[in-house]
């Protein structure tokens, strides 16, 4: 399995009632076959801005425009909360 994308990726998260909130996450992509995409963001931790958890849609909305993807080859967009390990 090729790694075609492995960085920290901010968007703009959901605020605390102030508007936005600059997050950011360990994004990385996978190209598994040509006609299958996984996308995979790890929460940073605290510090981070708006939870993956608590925004996947949005998330993986942002991703797949950013990155040019067609939403239908991704088969998951999985969030793993870092405790301390990578």
């Amino acid at each position: 399995m090729r790694s075609a994308v492995e960085q920290t990726y901010t968007w703009k998260g959901f605020g605390d009632g102030f508007g936005e909130w600059e997050s950011c996450c360990r994004l990385q992509i996978f190209e598994i076959h040509p006609e299958l995409t996984v996308v995979i963001a790890s929460d940073l931790g605290k510090d981070s801005g708006t939870s993956i958890t608590n925004c996947a849609e949005q998330l993986a909305a942002n991703v797949v425009k950013d990155f040019h993807l067609d939403p239908r080859l991704i088969s998951r967009l999985r969030s793993r909360i870092q405790s301390g390990r990578v």
